[in-house]
């Protein structure tokens, strides 16, 4: 028996040791976030997504982002770095291109080329022949850590974010536990070749869109439950601020619909658990250690919201039972609202206006 309890007191303290000791690979910021708003009023939940139609990927997983050409022709990226092409009514799948890498964001330009923003390649160009061109892969000689999401200006210009330089796509989530606030916000002018740093310290940069006559641009923060402004134009040219704070879930991609609604892709509701840890950096190294069935985890639910250009919401579209996510674009085209997501192995549509 003293036998035993010896042994055991060793396992404890190894394992007390390892809980408190062991090295990890996230340099947690204390952060207090707001108390998460309820599920009432302008959040009511409801079942507004069960109405979406499906189609499939067939050649892969996770169509994080949806683009269509002047055609019809519905285009998205899979995990697997294969870019597929549907028809307009979503059947018959094909590989368009392939990266390499895995294609996130994506628009085509005023020239009918595809760009993609790459979480490992970077920001590129894919021509109609599916032929691929790097635009830009580093900044002031350095890689991007984890380009995501993209939109195209009038004149070309290309905004674009880089998630973290912390972690990449592969470990994405430790992000969320590490709250690194090393995400960034760039324009790249494809007539100059040339990269400008229009914002940094973001709380992991995810979907960017632009506003009307591209007087500015949003940019999601997505652990920090945000959504924040960058003034283009105009008096207010060069500086910042929050459009839309305290969301009740995870912003993921967002578009603009070009009658003043900007669809915010919810991929997760809040996590009451990470919540309650991001305050304490230390305690979030502990759980970290831990077995990744008892870390805070994302739960099934479709979200989508549509704010005006005040940030105020004016739609709000839920599947409680999440029949499709989690939903990371959500972009209205031809009288659809198309919706991409992460993991899935389908795209989806929504009928709309």
């Amino acid at each position: 028996m003293k036998s035993f309890l010896k042994i055991f007191s060793y396992i404890l303290v190894a394992l007390i040791v390892y809980l408190l000791l062991y090295p990890v690979n996230i340099v947690p910021k204390a952060w207090a976030p707001p108390q998460a708003p309820e599920m009432t009023g302008i959040y009511t939940t409801n079942e507004k997504l069960k109405a979406i139609q499906k189609f499939q990927a067939i050649h892969g997983e996770g169509p994080e982002d949806i683009a269509i050409d002047t055609a019809g022709n519905i285009y998205s990226g899979l995990t697997n770095g294969k870019i597929i092409r549907f028809e307009p009514d979503g059947t018959n799948p094909t590989v368009f291109s392939e990266t390499g890498g895995r294609p996130l964001g994506m628009a085509f330009d005023s020239l009918g080329n595809l760009i993609v923003a790459d979480g490992e390649k970077g920001l590129l160009l894919v021509d109609a022949e599916g032929g691929v061109l790097p635009l830009t892969t580093t900044y002031k000689g350095q890689p991007y850590h984890f380009v995501d999401d993209l939109d195209i200006a009038a004149d070309g210009k290309i905004y674009f974010s880089d998630a973290s330089m912390a972690h990449g796509i592969r470990n994405w989530k430790d992000d969320f536990m590490a709250h690194s606030e090393t995400g960034r916000l760039f324009v790249y002018d494809p007539l100059r070749k040339h990269t400008q740093l229009l914002l940094g310290r973001l709380s992991f940069a995810n979907g960017v869109a632009l506003g009307p006559e591209d007087a500015y641009v949003l940019v999601n923060e997505t652990s920090a439950y945000r959504i924040t402004k960058f003034w283009i134009k105009g008096p207010k040219g060069g500086t910042s601020e929050v459009l839309v704070e305290n969301l009740p879930g995870f912003p993921d991609n967002i578009s603009f619909n070009e009658r003043g609604t900007f669809w915010v892709a919810i991929a997760n509701p809040r996590n009451d658990l990470l919540d309650k840890l991001l305050p304490y950096p230390f305690l979030r190294k502990v759980v970290h250690r831990l077995p990744d069935a008892v870390q805070p985890a994302p739960v099934r639910y479709g979200f989508v919201l549509g704010i005006n250009e005040k940030g105020e919401i004016v739609e709000n579209l839920q599947d409680t039972q999440g029949g499709f996510a989690p939903i990371t674009s959500a972009k209205e085209i031809n009288g659809y609202l198309y919706l991409g997501s992460l993991t899935e192995p389908n795209c989806a549509r929504l009928k709309w206006h």
